[in-house]
């Protein structure tokens, strides 16, 4: 796991994004399959796009949210790797995606998600 602060250090790019604790399914899911697609990459959940960090308030929520939408909004499934970091008291979730093997996955369809 790389540190949070070089994370944030960089802002956001090919290979790092920043969300909020709110993000819709949906644009997680582009998210997820974007990085699957390329190298991988990481995702943090609980900061905003200019890099300040706002945190998860429901730990709970957000790992299910994430795990649901790439096990069941994406095929095929995406393997992601979830940890947790506390900044500031502030929970940020770091979603790790790797390398997808069966490229490329397809960027789900609005009406294709699960409400979560």
């Amino acid at each position: 796991m790389t540190d949070l602060g070089e994370l944030l250090a960089q802002g956001e790019h090919a290979f790092l994004e920043f969300k909020l604790e709110d993000v819709r399914p949906e644009s997680l899911a582009k998210e997820l399959v974007a990085l699957s697609n390329t190298l991988g990459g990481v995702v943090l959940i609980g900061v905003a796009d200019d890099g300040t960090i706002h945190g998860v308030g429901d730990r709970p929520r957000i790992e299910q949210r994430v795990i649901n939408v790439a096990r069941h909004n994406v095929v095929p499934a995406i393997d992601l790797a979830l940890s947790w970091v506390r900044v500031a008291d502030k929970d940020i979730c770091q979603v790790t995606v790797g390398k997808g093997m069966a490229k490329p996955i397809p960027i789900p369809l609005h009406a294709s998600l699960k409400k979560l």
